[in-house]
């Protein structure tokens, strides 16, 4: 149970990583269209 649950948690910062890294690279490219 305790090697589920860290492996649900795992899986779950890596997509959080993920969509963190796809926002602020969506957001660098907007700041470029800006300017």
């Amino acid at each position: 149970l305790v090697k589920h649950t860290r492996t649900k948690l795992s899986i779950a910062t890596e997509l959080l990583t993920v969509i963190l890294g796809f926002c602020y690279r969506k957001s660098k490219i907007v700041q470029i269209d800006r300017t």
